[in-house]
């Protein structure tokens, strides 16, 4: 399905997440009269983000394509402090039926729990943490040697944050490095 995108009477927005601009006739001096539609090539943003370039009476203005395709099936503007959240994290894939209008945090969770965060610490590195940390290695000396921050290891063992399941694991092994004569 497409729609007109509003002020911008050369652009259509499919619902499968591209922008197009529809067939028209044109002059070629090679091959005569011809018509042809065009899907407009993105550029990604430094977040990942693609983002395309509407012209307007010799003006350009730059749009993520998931807010536009958002905004135009939805027949609204983003509410500001809420995102176009893409449900499957991929941010390459800017269907509508893959986008939601989501609250900041939400977001922000989603991203969490799907561990989308550059932030976001890996299994592997914690198991090897508390590994260090069993082999009579300080926590700090651990997490450093780890890439892990500290506070990451201290949000483990209160049982917080999605690497939670590690808790009793680490807690043990403190336990362990604590009665290890030096």
């Amino acid at each position: 399905m497409r729609k007109q995108i509003q002020n911008y009477e050369n652009y259509q927005a499919d619902s499968s997440g591209f922008i197009i601009k529809p067939a028209r006739e044109a002059k070629d001096k090679r091959n005569g009269n011809y018509t042809r539609e065009i899907i407009l090539k993105t550029h990604l943003t430094k977040n990942g983000y693609h983002q395309i370039q509407l012209w307007k009476n010799g003006k350009v203005v730059n749009r993520l394509v998931h807010i536009l395709v958002w905004e135009i099936f939805h027949g609204l503007s983003k509410p500001k402090g809420m995102d176009i959240d893409h449900i499957d994290g991929n941010k390459n894939n800017n269907s509508l039926d893959n986008l939601e209008l989501v609250t900041r945090k939400e977001n922000m969770r989603r991203a969490v729990n799907l561990r989308l965060l550059p932030s976001i610490v890996k299994d592997d590195d914690i198991l090897r943490c508390i590994g260090l940390v069993k082999s009579e290695m300080s926590m700090s000396k651990a997490a450093k040697e780890t890439s892990i921050s500290r506070d990451t290891l201290k949000r483990i063992r209160r049982g917080e944050g999605v690497h939670s399941k590690y808790k009793e694991i680490l807690d043990e092994a403190v336990k362990i490095q604590k009665t290890i004569p030096r």
